[in-house]
């Protein structure tokens, strides 16, 4: 299946210390309308495109991104987006048909403890909008992806988040820490691979439904089909 991953803005509400493209409500916005990528959609399924990840930055800064998907499901296309959880509750209760048409929703979530997840996220609150955001897509009958990313310092907590994937009809997708963009500097510590290898084993035995892949290789750039799109004016090859 032909994908592309597209990024509609690099403003985020929150400042990861590990943001692999360095967003955050420093960045100013990539300046693309609506329209824009909508005629790139057009463009990109006559060329074989037959799904969309959208993603930022926080996709839901951009005030468009509600429409976006529905353009996108206008299309036929599988939709699908990434999100730390901002307003993510308040526009799928506001906007159930199509967020219920979405096939997959990614929401960041690095611990069941809300310090360790906001200290991360460097935004207070942080937690409770992803949690609330898991709950509400849950509600609508989405496939929610809980997107972690794994650090030494948050290894430990991995069983208990399987455990509200399992609880909670989710699934889990480890990250391991990426050494790119602010996570080229930041404090944390790479988790160790036997340790990670390890959890893997113990979370598969105790709910062997909890786990999956990354789908979209959104951090691997081009990988296979997939592509990853920073601008509605680029060349489309699939």
């Amino acid at each position: 299946m032909h994908h592309v991953n597209i990024e509609i803005t690099h403003l985020c509400n929150q400042r990861c210390v590990y943001c692999v493209n360095d967003s955050g409500p420093h960045r100013t916005d990539v300046g693309f309308t609506l329209q824009d990528w909508k005629d790139f959609l057009i463009r990109a399924e006559k060329r074989g495109v037959r799904s969309a990840h959208v993603t930022g930055g926080e996709p839901f800064v951009w005030p468009h991104a509600t429409e976006l998907l529905a353009a996108i499901e206008d299309l036929s296309l599988g939709a699908s987006f990434l999100s730390n959880g901002y307003r993510v509750k308040e526009l799928s209760q506001k906007y159930p048909l199509i967020f219920s048409r979405v096939d997959v929703a990614q929401i960041s979530l690095d611990s069941l403890d809300s310090e360790v997840h906001d200290r991360r996220r460097m935004l207070p609150g942080a937690w409770k909008q992803a949690v609330d955001a898991i709950i509400a897509l849950s509600e609508l009958g989405v496939r929610v992806e809980v997107s972690c990313v794994v650090s030494r310092e948050n290894l430990d907590g991995l069983p208990q988040l399987a455990e509200f994937c399992h609880v909670t009809g989710c699934h889990l997708l480890l990250r391991p820490l990426r050494r790119v963009g602010r996570g080229e500097n930041a404090s944390l510590l790479d988790p160790q691979a036997d340790a990670l290898a390890d959890l893997n084993a113990e979370i598969s035995k105790r709910y062997p439904d909890v786990l999956t892949d990354d789908r979209f290789k959104y951090l691997d750039g081009i990988a296979g089909a997939t592509r990853a799109v920073r601008s509605p004016h680029e060349n489309i090859s699939v």
